[in-house]
Formats: structure tokens, sequence, C-alpha cells
């Protein structure tokens, strides 16, 4: 089925920090607090006066949230569609500092003794990565099938393959209809998800 999913992900105040914007927030209020699983409230004060406004989505997540919750209501949909065969994307969105980075990558086992690398602070990408490795070898008995790996960034009007050689070098896209196509991208097979960490 066609369908967005819009989730929210409330940060808590960072510990640690050397960015100076990041430090002065600690003496801030917090501006965002989850009202419930699908509403955030937004609180701006300046002075002795205070603006509030509600908004609704699909999944709000706050500080409690872990990794696989927040995988398991925004992702594993998607990624049952696209291994029955539809496109799916998961997109993150948001300033820096606002925790895009670790909700995508979040950390994994620094010397894993196998290929068990997932921690609860494992964030999307691998876990969207072992389960279609899982769904690979329940198939294999019955189909070949080989999962690559590409990387690209999109930033303003420029298109990059972080897995080439020249990784600063823009790449050629071009689009025929629905199709987006980049002849040159670099693809990596996975077999395990620590093909991916080296990657």
């Amino acid at each position: 089925k066609n369908r967005v999913v819009v989730a929210v992900r409330v940060r808590p105040k960072l510990e640690n920090v050397t960015n100076a914007t990041q430090v002065a927030e600690r003496y801030h209020p917090e501006a965002a607090t989850r009202v419930n699983e699908t509403t955030v409230r937004l609180s701006e004060t300046k002075g002795k006066d205070t603006k509030t406004n509600v908004f609704s989505f699909d999944h709000v997540f706050d500080r409690d949230c872990s990794q696989q919750e927040v995988y398991e209501d925004t992702t594993l949909e998607a990624i049952d569609a696209a291994l029955q065969g539809c496109n799916a994307t998961v997109m993150t969105y948001g300033q820096t500092g606002s925790g895009k980075t670790y909700t995508v990558l979040g950390s994994v086992k620094s010397n894993p003794l196998s290929d068990d690398v997932l921690t609860p602070d494992t964030g999307l990408f691998l876990r969207v990565l072992r389960d279609i490795l899982v769904f690979a070898e329940t198939r294999s008995a019955d189909a070949h099938t080989v999962v690559c790996l590409s990387v690209i960034e999109i930033y303003l009007e420029s298109v990059r393959d972080l897995l080439s050689d020249t990784p600063g070098e823009g790449i050629k896209m071009s689009i025929d209809g629905e199709n987006v196509r980049m002849p040159d991208l670099t693809y990596i097979p996975i077999t395990q998800l620590r093909d991916a960490i080296d990657a």
C-alpha cells in the first residue's frame, strides 16, 4: 500500500557536548514534550510569555523510547513491503545535532566475537540490514538472493556516491519516468553485518 508515515523523535538534552549551541541548551527549558504516542507539545518561552502548540503525527518518540521501538514502529512495515517487491524509503530530517545520525546508525559492539554486532543503541540501518539478511537466508533453498549496499548523499543540488574511490565527486543521475538511474553507483556485496560496518 502507498503510505507515508511521519514520526517525530524528541531527543534529550545532550551531555558532554562541546558545541556552543548544544552547551547553551542545557540552561533552557525543554521546548518539545511527548504528550502521547502520536502527539507532541512545543512550548516557546520569551520573558514571561509562553506560547504552546500541539501537533499530531503517526508516531512520537521521546528519550525513553528504545532504538528497537523506533525501528518496529517506523521501519519494519516498510522493510516487509520492500521484501515483497515494493519500493521503500526511510528518511531522516532535522537540524544539526537533532539526533538523525544516532537514530539511523547508533552504535555497535566494538569487538564482537561473531556477526552479533548489534547493541540496544544500534540504529535503523543495521537493524534493516539484519532483517534483509535473515530473509535472504530463509529463502536460500528456493532462491539465490544477493544483498548489496550503496550509499549516496543528497545535499542541496549535489548527489555523491559515498562508497566511491572519489566520494567528493558528484555522480551521474537520470530520471526515466518513475525510475532513478545512477549507472556508476558503487555496490558492495553484503553477506554479514560486519561487511556493512567495514564498508
